[in-house]
């Protein structure tokens, strides 16, 4: 629902937050939401989006939905290289330390 307004509004970009804590993974984008004309991202804790990182943080979502695993692809080589594919992509985003977090002070 979240997707349609957005696209209806013609949002530059969309931030989907507050997950069930009953469906422990990244809910999928349905086929019709995979051509959106803005990025899709989804948010985690202490996650900190800015207008600059909102595209680095909609092309993470591949490696974030590692962190909850489906069971839905059977062939053992597809989710070996789903998995690769999605830590490389990580490894290249994460390489700026604090994109996504601020600066903590501690007493």
């Amino acid at each position: 629902e979240a997707l349609s307004v957005a696209k209806r509004m013609n949002a530059k970009s969309c931030i989907l937050t507050h997950f069930s804590q009953r469906y422990p993974r990244i809910p999928p984008l349905r086929e019709e939401d995979s051509n959106l004309p803005f990025p899709v991202a989804f948010a985690f804790d202490f996650m900190r989006a800015t207008p600059s990182n909102i595209n680095i943080a909609a092309n993470l979502t591949s490696a974030l939905s590692l962190l909850f695993p489906e069971n839905d692809l059977e062939d053992e080589e597809a989710l070996e290289a789903t998995k690769n594919e999605a830590k490389r992509k990580a490894q290249e985003i994460l390489g700026e330390p604090g994109l996504f977090a601020s600066k903590i002070q501690c007493n």
